[in-house]
């Protein structure tokens, strides 16, 4: 698969995920879970672009294993720190800043610009498992 048809699919991918990690904040009432998916995101593309591109070798499986490293320690280390503790008080402000508009800014100021930053940074990657 060439380079722009993969990330034209992992731009869907990505918006689909962090379309689903905003309905699990809106049920959970917490913005703060975009921080946790953050780093389940960067497996996410790691993965979905080896398999989209098949040819695994010796270094793109070294790549997919030190991301999978990576995502998962990140997001268990955010995910344990912020455990038990009420949403962080940044995401508390803005949804107060932001009023009766909170709902659909916190899904694209939050969980869609943090998908396009995924995007941004994982655009080598993307070239890397191609």
């Amino acid at each position: 698969m060439e380079i722009w048809s993969t990330f034209a699919t992992m731009t869907l991918f990505v918006f689909v995920y962090m379309s689903l990690l905003f309905v699990v904040a809106l049920i959970r009432k917490r913005n703060d879970i975009a921080d946790v998916g953050w780093g389940l995101g960067f497996i996410l593309v790691a993965v979905s672009s080896l398999l989209l591109n098949g040819n695994v070798t010796p270094r793109k499986t070294l790549i997919l294993v030190l991301v999978v490293l990576w995502g998962l320690r990140l997001a268990i280390h955010i995910g344990m720190r912020s455990r038990g503790k009420k949403e962080d008080y940044r995401y508390k402000k803005w949804r107060e800043d932001w009023g009766d508009s909170w709902v659909i800014r916190s899904y694209l100021q939050v969980f869609l610009l943090q998908g396009v930053f995924m995007l941004m940074i994982t655009f080598p990657l993307m070239i890397a498992m191609t």
